[in-house]
């Protein structure tokens, strides 16, 4: 058994390093301090974790950790993937931060590998806070790029998908409190105006939160303030202090604290990037 380590894979930048790979002559292997994200990005491979094989499609994700024993195969002649390594202390030290029974268990607890799947119409998105990863691998700021993009891809892909899987199980008051977000996400929506509509007090309305959607109010509120606010910067001219206050953010600072950490860059930026190109400036 091949054992990679940390030691030899973070030599020149300690929080993170990224390969794409088109070849697979990397033999069965182990990893020693330090866990992996195997991200399809063309055709799908062959991908067998502790002797079994996984297939993995376009835009689909694998968290690999330490335990883990694996390989990877080119399902066809596109194939080709980017891993993303990250050391256990990094990790171990972001879900301690985090405290998201979630996240520790589908990261680390689960006897099986897990395994994520990007949208299509969110994969370049995606793919492009890679290449911002990449791109600024050496950067002197690149653990708290990493840090950004753990927390978009455990709101956005484990703790929010987990949460909707939930919503057969959740109280009848609780249900009716998401579809009142989501019913008046474009109003002046406030914690108070939760608290009011559900009947409890706000502490039994955070405990039950935690409880079912591992998430506070105010957290479940702001990503989807957020989302909408990337929907209105994607597919309008209008400035950005405005959808700010249209979509409930009273402080531009704060909105614009809150969007780079979820977005991993400012609304500028993504606006750049992912502006409608049939929206004229």
């Amino acid at each position: 058994m091949v054992k990679y380590s940390a030691a030899e894979i973070f030599k020149y930048s300690p929080a993170y390093n990224i390969v794409s790979k088109r070849n697979f002559n990397v033999p069965y292997h182990t990893h020693i301090d330090y866990s992996e994200f195997l991200y399809v990005k063309k055709g799908c491979i062959i991908h067998n974790i502790n002797n079994i094989d996984y297939r993995q499609e376009k835009g689909t994700f694998a968290f690999i950790r330490e335990k883990d024993c694996h390989i990877e195969k080119a399902g066809n002649d596109l194939s080709e993937t980017i891993n993303i390594a990250v050391p256990n202390c990094i990790i171990t030290e972001f879900l301690r931060v985090f405290e998201n029974k979630t996240l520790y268990k589908h990261m680390l607890v689960s006897s099986a590998p897990l395994f994520i799947s990007v949208p299509e119409n969110k994969q370049d998105y995606f793919e492009e806070t890679i290449r911002y990863l990449y791109k600024n691998m050496y950067h002197k700021e690149n653990k708290v790029l990493l840090y950004n993009f753990l927390i978009y891809i455990s709101f956005n892909y484990i703790i929010n998908p987990f949460k909707k899987s939930l919503a057969d199980n959740l109280p009848e008051w609780l249900a009716d409190i998401l579809n009142f977000i989501d019913d008046n996400i474009n109003k002046e929506l406030t914690i108070g105006n939760i608290v009011n509509r559900s009947g409890k007090t706000k502490e039994h309305l955070s405990r039950s939160f935690k409880k079912y959607l591992d998430i506070t109010p105010s957290q479940y509120l702001n990503n989807i303030k957020l989302d909408n606010a990337g929907e209105y910067l994607k597919n309008t001219n209008s400035r950005i202090i405005e959808i700010s206050y249209i979509c409930g953010f009273s402080n531009l600072n704060y909105f614009n604290v809150l969007f780079k950490r979820k977005f991993m860059m400012t609304p500028g930026e993504f606006r750049l990037k992912f502006k409608n190109p049939l929206i004229h400036v």
